[in-house]
């Protein structure tokens, strides 16, 4: 539809999804509103897409975009001083063999290589380690980040 850009996507597989080990993280602030969404079944990921409309386009649209599309629900959205809309929905999608393959690989790359050149730089102090992976599909014009856990499996 004219007038939507889907501007990028933050994916966060079910294995990738952890408790924060510090207590700030999980104590309740009266100046941040925080909304927690529900972790993913196994074997999915939950895709945050940032969402960009024109005044136009957010009063045609009946709810929010891919409300019915993608079956994703509304987590936040804001006016902007433009008259475009900014949105951020979330929807589940199931991973497939390609993103297994690449965060396994990742991982073991950052659990040896990686790892060592972050204690090097003095990054073995962070209690909850994490990286993203960065990429592009070109063909479909997004761009998409996908959050992963760097815990050791021993740990």
């Amino acid at each position: 539809m004219p007038g939507i850009t889907r501007a990028f996507d933050i994916l966060i597989p079910a294995s990738e999804v952890t408790t924060p080990k510090h207590p700030e993280t999980n104590a309740p602030s009266a100046k941040k509103k925080i909304v927690w969404i529900p972790s993913p079944p196994d074997g999915y990921a939950t895709y945050f897409t940032v969402v960009f409309t024109t005044a136009e386009a957010t009063a045609a649209t009946s709810g929010w975009p891919g409300r019915r599309a993608m079956g994703s629900r509304l987590v936040w959205r804001t006016e902007l001083p433009n008259g475009q809309t900014v949105w951020l929905v979330a929807s589940e999608l199931p991973i497939d063999e390609w993103m297994r393959q690449m965060l396994t690989s990742f991982k073991q790359w950052v659990l040896t290589k990686g790892r060592r050149a972050m204690e090097e730089a003095g990054y073995s102090e962070i209690e909850e380690q994490r990286a993203f992976i960065y990429g592009r599909d070109e063909q479909a014009g997004m761009r998409w980040y996908i959050d992963v856990s760097i815990a050791n499996p021993e740990d």
